[in-house]
C-alpha cells in the first residue's frame, strides 16, 4: 500500500510539473529551407535524422531571400541562406539581430553561355561583322543574363559590384531559363548552388561555363564571396577547373530569451558539430557534408550562447 501511494505521488508530481511548463518538451522549432529536391532540403533531413533529441520542423521556401523575410517576421526560428544575400539585405534593413548558427557548406556561382553564341558585331545591316565569343563574365557587360529565385540576388549583387552591365531576367524555373539560352533569348545564365549541380550536369559540350577573373573576385570580397573552382567533365574543357566564386550557405536564426527556442538551437549546432563525421562519411548522404568545416564561422556575425 505504501509503495502504492508513492508511486501516486510521483506520478502526480510529474503531472503538475508538466502542465505547469518545468517539463523538457521544448518548442517546435520551424527551420526555412528550399525546394523540395533542393540542397537545403536534404541536407535539413539528414540533420533531422541525426538530431532527434527536439522537434525540427522544415519550412519549405524559395530559397534565401524568402527565408530571411520569414525570419525576420518571426514566421521561423531559423532558415538557410546565403551569405551575399545577408550583406545585400544589411544594405537596406537592420539585420543586428540576425546571427549564424551553423556555418555550411560553399556555393559555387555557375555563369552558363553558348560556345556558339549566334551574335556578331560590326558589320552592316546583319551582314559581315565578327563572331561574339564569351571568355569571361566581363564580356556579358551589355547583353541578357537569366537567373531563378535566389540566383537573381546574387546576379544583382555581382553586377552592382563588378560594374559589369548585364540586363538581369528572371524566370521561375531552371527549366524555363535554359530554354531561353537555347533559343538565344538571353545570352548567358547564372545558377548559384553546391557543385556539382544536377542542372549542369544535364548539359552537352555545346554549352561553357564562364570564368570569374581576378579582378572581379577582388572587387566581390566585401560581400562575403570566395575564389573557387568548378568541374563539369560533360561540358569538356570549357567546363574545367573554371575560376568563379563561392558564397556560403548559413543556417542563421535570431537571439532568444527563452530557453525554450534558445536550448534546442543550440542543441542543434552541437548534435550537428558532433555527428558531422557520420553525416560526411556515412554513403548515401548529401555530398556537401564533406565541404563542411567545423571551424569555419563563415563571415556573418557568430551566434553566442549563454
Amino acid at each position: 500500500m505504501r509503495k502504492f501511494t508513492v508511486l501516486l505521488t510521483i506520478l502526480s508530481m510529474i503531472f503538475i510539473f508538466t502542465n505547469l511548463g518545468f517539463s523538457q518538451d521544448y518548442s517546435q522549432i520551424k527551420i526555412g529551407t528550399g525546394g523540395p529536391t533542393g540542397t537545403y532540403h536534404q541536407m535539413f533531413v539528414e540533420m533531422a535524422d541525426v538530431c532527434k533529441g527536439n522537434v525540427y520542423l522544415e519550412v519549405p521556401s524559395s530559397g534565401s531571400m524568402q527565408n530571411i523575410d520569414r525570419l525576420l517576421a518571426n514566421e521561423i526560428n531559423a532558415g538557410i541562406t546565403q551569405t551575399d544575400v545577408l550583406f545585400l539585405k544589411a544594405r537596406s534593413e537592420d539585420m543586428g539581430a540576425i546571427k549564424t548558427l551553423l556555418a555550411l557548406h560553399p556555393e559555387e556561382v555557375h555563369f552558363i553561355a553558348k560556345g556558339d553564341t549566334g551574335l556578331k558585331s560590326g558589320g552592316i545591316l546583319g551582314f559581315g561583322g565578327k563572331e561574339v565569343k564569351f571568355t569571361s563574365i566581363s564580356d556579358l557587360d551589355g547583353y541578357s543574363v537569366g537567373a531563378v529565385g535566389g540566383s537573381s540576388i546574387t546576379a544583382q549583387i555581382i553586377r552592382l559590384q563588378s560594374e559589369i552591365q548585364y540586363k538581369i531576367v528572371e524566370y521561375q524555373k531552371n527549366e524555363d531559363m535554359l530554354v531561353a539560352l537555347q533559343k538565344n533569348e538571353i545570352q548567358a545564365a547564372i545558377m548559384v548552388g553546391g557543385a556539382p549541380m544536377s542542372a549542369i550536369k544535364a548539359l552537352d559540350r555545346s554549352y561553357k561555363l564562364l570564368p570569374i577573373n581576378e579582378t572581379v573576385v577582388k572587387k566581390l570580397a566585401d560581400m562575403g564571396y570566395k575564389p573557387a573552382k568548378v568541374t563539369y567533365s560533360n561540358l569538356g574543357p570549357d567546363g574545367t577547373g573554371i575560376p568563379t566564386v563561392s558564397t556560403d550557405a548559413l543556417l542563421v536564426t535570431r537571439e532568444y530569451k527563452l530557453p525554450r527556442y534558445s536550448i534546442p538551437l543550440k542543441q542543434l549546432r552541437e548534435c550537428v558539430l558532433k555527428n558531422l563525421p557520420e553525416l560526411q562519411e556515412t554513403t548515401g548522404r548529401h555530398k556537401k557534408w564533406m565541404d563542411v568545416n567545423p571551424s569555419n564561422h563563415g563571415k556573418w556575425a557568430w551566434m553566442e550562447f549563454k
